[in-house]
């Protein structure tokens, strides 16, 4: 609820016109804000827009029913149509390899019990030792065992035997020899073939080399998210004012930077008057950005010191709640699952057709896929299908770890106050997420899905129709600008969600409501928001470039002196890649714990502040430091603009 002189303001009454001369900047900004979007911001008063009475509400029942029981309907769609394309598809034909003549092994007709492929010479170039492979019965475990197999080289009906020279192990029934049991001779070119065989290239060779270090590697990065979590929690509020003060020199220094370099000059000449040009440019608009951040800072210093203390606490939080970290990784698990399972059942609906050996490649896995039109027809329907759902279930776990994480985080907060610091319920979450609200989850996830949906499918068949009718740069444009907006869509339409779940997280209300008097919520408090969100999007940018890189040094430790892998002459560039990319995913599950507490702590704050005129909730740590503004322009929101003035 605004305050007297707000209100007289936004009303456009002479007292309040008067008022508004003497207000502090900030307090100018907000009524700005406020009088741009009008009374519903404004008078948003929590009492009579929701039953929040002391925290979160307890009185709760299931929302968005009808939205549940779409999804479950889609659910069992999905379901049809995986077991559909595991029913009709042969993905064991699609995998088994196959010997130089073209007979998959295990499956062409006369060759059903002959599912491995025996090499019978090891040596030599990789297409002469991929020519010797034999269609076997089994792998050969020990030296001179007795190795049955059929080939058309031979002999096309009779099986024919031979004595296996040294013992080899089954790998997705391939036969591979231990290099160690080879000659000399034969170890280069058989370690040849193999890298050949594993990704016709050193790639998957080299991961496979360097296996130990990059699960080692795997590891430190869980250690290493936790570790940044602790710092955040001892430093944070010390790293938010280094963060803030090196933007604002960032700035100004690109600024100067550019004004020199146009300054500086050169040989008058068309080239140089360009770079002068661009370096004008360049200093220009780091000197307009320098001064809105400078403007911001000023503005809003208040909101700039409470949006560093929600920082902190939201440190604090995930440091004193450990057990939350196991959210993220469950539903991590859980699309892992989902992911196995769409692969399988894409595989599967690829190979609903005729399955033949490409024996012109040199690679022994490759097949050709050959659907009619009814199967084909068949597979872009499943495809669809299929594809839609693996984004409704991504993003539907992403929306239940959001939602859990925010209601633990409210309980923190609600069960926190300046004599003590409180716990997170983390049980709570799952219970409301499951029982409550898994309708309105389902209904954000659809919402996002949806977009991402249109963003990837039709944009991609666009692309494909402007190629095929040739390279039209008007067509091509129109392709980028409709890509950019509905990438901008889904990212305000994901923050809509993350703000319809912080505030259902307390209120117990719709997705609709929620994410309608979360936004009222935003735009009442829109310079405390846009200062947290601004912090935590730095915190976990610098956390996941610090993290990453300091992983990937260690991977090169390892494998320099632990595992000596680069002694033995291993690329360091396809393990880099592997470990670079799971420490980003890695630090994306935790750090993402981080944004999510900010946001739910941010909303528990205006909450508090909206029903109790100053915040009551909150640890003790946040309340120390709301007592060192004395009686500045945020305290005195806090304090005497409280909703309950102008009820």
């Amino acid at each position: 609820m605004p305050s007297k002189v707000d209100y007289f303001y936004l009303e456009g009454g002479e007292e309040g016109e008067e008022a508004q001369q003497d207000q502090p900047k900030e307090k100018k900004a907000k009524a700005g804000i406020k009088d741009k979007y009008g009374p519903a911001a404004s008078e948003f008063n929590l009492k009579d827009n929701s039953k929040i009475e002391t925290g979160l509400v307890e009185d709760r029942h299931c929302t968005d029913i009808l939205c549940l029981g779409v999804f479950f309907a889609f659910v069992i769609a999905m379901i049809v149509a995986v077991v559909y394309c595991l029913a009709h598809g042969n993905i064991g034909k699609a995998l088994a390899p196959y010997d130089k003549d073209g007979n998959i092994c295990g499956y062409t007709k006369g060759y059903e019990d002959y599912p491995v492929i025996y090499f019978e010479h090891p040596s030599g170039d990789p297409e002469e030792i991929f020519d010797s492979g034999l269609c076997s019965k089994e792998c050969p475990k020990e030296k001179d065992q007795t190795v049955t197999y059929k080939s058309e080289l031979y002999s096309e009906d009779k099986e024919q035997t031979l004595k296996a020279p040294y013992k080899t192990y089954d790998l997705f029934n391939f036969c591979l020899f231990h290099t160690d049991d080879l000659p000399t001779n034969a170890r280069l070119e058989w370690a040849a073939a193999k890298q050949a065989l594993l990704a016709s290239s050193g790639f998957m060779n080299d991961l496979y080399m360097s296996s130990r270090a990059v699960f080692w590697s795997m590891g430190l990065s869980f250690l290493y998210c936790v570790i940044f979590i602790y710092l955040m929690s001892f430093f944070a509020e010390y790293i938010s004012w280094a963060i803030v003060i090196l933007c604002q020199l960032g700035f100004i220094g690109a600024s100067v930077f550019g004004f020199m370099q146009f300054v500086k000059g050169g040989e008058e000449n068309e080239s140089e008057h360009n770079k002068r040009t661009m370096w004008l440019f360049v200093g220009i608009i780091f000197g307009v950005l320098a001064m809105i951040f400078a403007c911001g800072i000023y503005c809003g210093f208040q909101s700039l010191k409470v949006a560093i203390d929600i920082i902190d606490a939201s440190a604090d939080f995930l440091a004193g709640t450990k057990r939350i970290i196991l959210v993220p990784l469950l539903y991590f698990g859980l699309t892992m699952i989902v992911v196995v399972f769409w692969l399988f059942a894409m595989l599967s609906a690829a190979s609903m057709g005729e399955i033949t050996a490409e024996t012109s490649s040199m690679d022994p896995l490759q097949k050709d896929f050959e659907l009619s039109k009814s199967e084909e027809k068949m597979f872009v329907i499943m495809s669809l299908v299929l594809f839609f759902g693996l984004l409704w279930m991504y993003n539907l776990f992403k929306a239940k770890t959001s939602f859990i994480v925010m209601t633990a985080a409210s309980t923190y907060y609600f069960d926190s106050n300046k004599d003590k610091e409180g716990s997170a319920n983390v049980s709570l979450g799952f219970k409301n997420a499951y029982y409550y609200h898994m309708g309105s989850l389902a209904l954000g996830s659809f919402i996002i899905a949806l977009i991402q949906f249109i963003r990837i499918v039709v944009v991609s068949m666009a692309k494909q129709a402007a190629n095929s009718a040739g390279n039209n740069a008007a067509a091509q444009a129109a392709i980028k600008c409709a890509e950019c907006i509905l990438k901008c869509i889904e990212k305000i339409c994901d923050y809509i969600n993350k703000t319809a779940y912080a505030y259902m997280a307390i209120s117990g209300d719709s997705f609709c409501t929620s994410a309608w008097n979360g936004f009222l919520l935003n735009v009442k408090h829109a310079l405390k928001f846009s200062w947290a969100n601004f912090l935590a999007g730095v915190f976990i940018a610098l956390g996941k470039i610090s993290i990453i890189v300091i992983n990937c040094g260690s991977l090169y430790l390892i494998m320099k002196y632990i595992t000596k892998d680069i002694e033995e002459g291993v690329d360091l560039k396809a393990p880099m890649i592997v470990v670079a990319f799971a420490t980003f995913m890695t630090a994306s599950l935790f750090l993402g714990l981080f944004d999510e507490a900010v946001i739910a702590l941010l909303h528990c704050l205006c909450v508090d502040t909206d029903l109790n005129g100053s915040p009551m909730y909150g640890p003790p740590t946040f309340h120390d430091s709301l007592g060192k503004f004395g009686e500045d322009e945020d305290t005195d929101d806090f304090k005497k603009d409280g909703p309950n003035e102008m009820a």
